[in-house]
């Protein structure tokens, strides 16, 4: 969204950040978070292309020397105004970006350590999360395994709007050449991928009454297929066995206090399919929908 190119901090500082940051790892206990199932190792050393020996804090670097870094132009950008909106410069100290936070993380994920590798997942996932999707991710809550678990339980009953900086900050991602920009992005990467999923899944039999106009979701029948897959949760399980997931149709059918009774569901035969994966995993998945239902009964 925007080319113009930030300014770096030093590589040493952000070296020597990165020293300090690995040792208070090892001293200090390393949380759980609510997306991981267990506790981390410590910080140690593993192969990556182009380096060696632990770098050389007396020695200037150029960004690369040591190992490649990971964040594009636009993913810098947004870093720095993710960094702003968490540390806003005030009357005594300098926003976040100003001091180079976020030459720290670009650094940080891209080190060739298993605890940096980890990390680097983290941060690339929570930067697909903006103006796009559901909402921006700004911030991780972190601590004991049983205080996360309460954490996120009060979130299911919650609901608020955004903060102020927050809301500043989307005002630019709206700007009409920004927006855009990533609306035709936006349409050539998943009208590629929504053909794909679409014709794929019609040519295995299943039945799409109406095609997706505005979700990355296919919303199909199968009906038509062999009668051991037959409905929603028949055609899950299965598909769960070869580890590709669909949804189905029957989660979909409000039934509040369950006042049908013993009545099935009448989405019982559909099931959700997501196209919003890269176009390899659709085609990874829709092989496997066809070996499910040639073995199929």
């Amino acid at each position: 969204m925007n080319d113009v190119e930030l300014p770096r901090i030093d590589r040493r500082t952000a070296l020597k950040w990165i020293a300090t940051a690995s040792a208070s790892l090892v001293l200090a206990p390393r949380w759980t978070t609510a997306a991981e199932g267990g506790t981390g190792e410590g910080a140690r050393l593993v192969n990556a292309t182009g380096y060696g020996t632990d770098p050389n804090l007396v020695k200037v670097y150029n960004p690369g020397d040591c190992w490649p870094l990971t964040l594009a132009a636009s993913q810098r950008h947004l870093v720095a105004a993710l960094c702003d909106v968490i540390i806003p410069a005030d009357a005594k100290s300098p926003s976040a970006s100003a001091v180079g936070v976020h030459d720290f993380i670009d650094e940080w994920i891209s080190a060739p350590y298993p605890t940096n590798v980890d990390d680097r997942k983290v941060i690339l996932d929570g930067l697909t999360k903006n103006w796009r999707y559901p909402g921006w991710r700004v911030t991780w809550a972190v601590g004991p395994r049983r205080v996360i678990e309460g954490v996120v339980s009060a979130g299911s009953f919650l609901d608020g709007g955004g903060s102020r900086p927050l809301q500043r900050k989307a005002i630019e991602l709206l700007a009409p050449t920004a927006a855009m920009a990533e609306t035709k992005a936006i349409h050539q990467t998943f009208g590629k991928k929504r053909a794909k999923l679409l014709n794929g899944l019609r040519d295995l039999g299943l039945t799409v009454d109406l095609p997706p106009e505005g979700t990355f979701y296919v919303w199909a029948s199968v009906e038509h297929l062999p009668a051991s897959i037959r409905d929603g949760m028949a055609f899950f399980r299965a598909a769960l066995d070869r580890q590709v997931i669909t949804v189905p149709g029957e989660f979909f059918d409000v039934d509040p206090g369950k006042r049908r009774g013993g009545r099935a569901s009448r989405f019982r035969r559909h099931l959700r399919f997501s196209f919003g994966p890269a176009m390899n995993k659709l085609e990874l998945a829709l092989e496997r929908f066809k070996e499910l239902i040639a073995a199929a009964s």
